[in-house]
């Protein structure tokens, strides 16, 4: 028995139209700029009090929102603040760690040959020191990215 490929879905809507539709929709995603999605879902993040923002000399945060680090002129997103903005995209967190990295966003040293994180100091407010992986990124980059 052959499937027809015509199904009214109501008006003038068939099976064949959406598939158009979707089609040009995934055409559409292949050509997302990621590192401006980022940037902006990064910033309405921020605005939006999502993260903990904290002086990394003085860190006081107490766990309860991911942190993102201000060093210098540079935001630094804990892998739990880069997750929870890759979270608000459709490519998975490598994917697009891999794109900013290859965009030039990413800033610092990098750990090692693999990672696109970097180490930094951080204190706390009984002054302990301890090294934390973030996500780099110049301030500049993230604010750039106006809605």
């Amino acid at each position: 028995m052959e499937k027809s490929t015509f199904v009214s879905l109501g008006g003038d809507v068939t099976l064949d139209s959406l598939q158009d539709v979707f089609g040009q929709m995934a055409s559409n995603i292949s050509g997302i700029d990621v590192p401006s999605q980022f940037c902006q879902l990064a910033q309405r993040c921020l605005a939006d009090g999502i993260f903990s923002i904290q002086d990394a000399d003085r860190d006081d945060s107490d766990g309860t929102k991911p942190v993102v680090y201000l060093i210098g002129e540079d935001y630094g997103f804990t892998i739990k603040a880069f997750r929870t903005v890759c979270d608000r995209m459709s490519q998975s967190t490598p994917v697009i760690a891999q794109t900013l990295s290859e965009a030039g966003l990413l800033r610092g040293k990098r750990t090692n040959a693999t990672t696109v994180q970097t180490r930094i100091p951080v204190t706390n407010v009984y002054g302990n020191c301890r090294y934390v992986g973030v996500y780099r990124i110049a301030q500049e980059d993230i604010m750039s990215e106006l809605f």
